[in-house]
């Protein structure tokens, strides 16, 4: 049978459906040479297509054997920023690994090493069971909630070692409720997130994780993919919106009223929903979209927020993390809009006492609250122009670990682990 056959066969027989990542990343001049450019295209396309469902390369170069590899899972290519660097450096050190990925646009996808096995499953029945039964000595993951009664991702028995790592600068308190108590490890961004984990362990008597200080990938790829030069000035200061999603963002909790009015003193708006929000809350964004309709104010929806924290003046955000990237990448003006706890019941945050992120806020800019956002435009102004921004390098170095340069330390902790998990 031939090779395109087989291919558009198996295109016809997946199905692919949404995963629960925090989403989404040319002619001739004849008419005879578009027609050649475009078969070539799409003959190409679906080759890789088809040797990324199959799990192999179409590199001719041989695969080295995976057997008792380290795995690394991924949501797809909203954490692209995180796994880049780890995949990057594994290659690198001529370390093999298996990487399986739920998004068919997982940039990750198209890397050909000898390496490198990668795969896209589903979550479908057959691909979630393959995911179950997976086994490896060590399996690393950003996924929270992997094991959690509900959701549809089990813990894989055969797996030594579960290992998440962050993929934002804060602690557990925003994570939705029970989302690491299946881990085993956890490669920490600094020793300030012990302190939540350790006490929600001790909350439900679970078994004490490994936990390890050795930094942040994704803000470490931000670091080095950052614009080479600043943006030339603008008739009107630009403020960049970062919501996180549902109840402890800032839209679902002060609506968009205020952002009309910052357009309206004479600001562009650029709105950054979490990707989140494209699953969880389509409805709701959509409805924000008519209500914020006007030429000073853009919705981005890019995979990396770098263009936008770059083009804007100033941060107006909330629990996300976003707000830490900003200062620490940046060190322009921040004002956290304050969410309340009774916000929070779905998350971690319920059952600490504690949350990082609040006390975190006034080391990188101001709070506002339900009873100042009516003043926004003259809070906003004030932080423009009176704002110091000297204190956030010696924050940046207090909380994350190994900046600009974590992905060597935590490849060589996790090949260490892989090791001897599988002797």
């Amino acid at each position: 049978m031939k090779p395109y056959i087989i291919i558009l066969g198996m295109l016809a027989l997946v199905h692919s459906e949404s995963a629960f990542a925090y989403l989404d990343p040319g002619s001739g001049s004849a008419i005879i040479s578009v027609i050649t450019a475009t078969i070539g295209s799409l003959w190409h396309s679906l080759k890789s297509v088809f040797y990324c469902l199959i799990g192999k390369k179409s590199s001719s170069q041989p695969l080295i054997s995976q057997d008792n590899s380290l795995v690394i899972f991924n949501e797809g290519k909203a954490y692209w920023g995180t796994f880049r660097p780890l995949i990057e450096e594994l290659i690198k050190e001529k370390i093999q690994f298996r990487y399986l990925t739920l998004d068919l646009h997982d940039p990750a996808l198209q890397i050909e090493s000898q390496y490198m096995q990668s795969k896209r499953l589903s979550l479908n029945s057959f691909s979630l069971a393959e995911l179950k039964n997976i086994k490896a000595p060590v399996m690393v993951s950003t996924t929270p909630n992997i094991g959690t009664k509900g959701y549809p991702i089990a813990k894989p028995a055969g797996v030594g070692d579960l290992i998440h790592i962050f993929h934002h600068v804060g602690d557990v308190s925003i994570y939705k409720r029970h989302s690491l108590d299946h881990y085993d490890s956890v490669i920490l961004v600094g020793d300030f997130q012990e302190k939540s984990i350790r006490n929600l362990e001790k909350l439900r008597n679970l078994k004490q994780k490994k936990l390890v200080s050795l930094g942040l990938l994704y803000l470490d790829d931000l670091y080095q993919n950052l614009p080479p030069s600043k943006c030339l000035p603008e008739d009107r200061p630009t403020i960049l919106i970062g919501s996180s999603w549902g109840k402890k963002g800032c839209l679902q909790t002060y609506g968009t009223e205020f952002i009309n009015s910052l357009a309206n003193a004479g600001f562009n708006i650029i709105i950054r929903p979490h990707p989140q929000s494209a699953v969880s809350e389509p409805t709701f964004i959509a409805q924000c979209k008519r209500e914020t309709k006007s030429p000073h104010v853009k919705w981005d929806g890019e995979i990396s927020p770098s263009e936008a924290m770059h083009k804007s003046q100033l941060l107006i955000s909330d629990t996300s993390s976003l707000r830490f990237d900003y200062a620490f990448l940046y060190e322009k003006p921040i004002i956290t809009l304050e969410i309340p706890r009774g916000n929070l019941t779905e998350f971690e945050a319920i059952d600490l006492e504690e949350h990082w992120h609040e006390s975190a806020a006034y080391k990188i800019g101001t709070i506002a609250n339900g009873e100042t956002i009516m003043n926004i435009v003259d809070i906003v102004n004030d932080e423009i122009n009176n704002r110091s921004s000297s204190d956030l390098e010696k924050f940046r170095e207090q909380t994350v670990m190994n900046f600009g340069k974590c992905a060597p330390n935590i490849v060589n902790y996790i090949n260490k682990l892989n090791v001897s998990q599988g002797s």
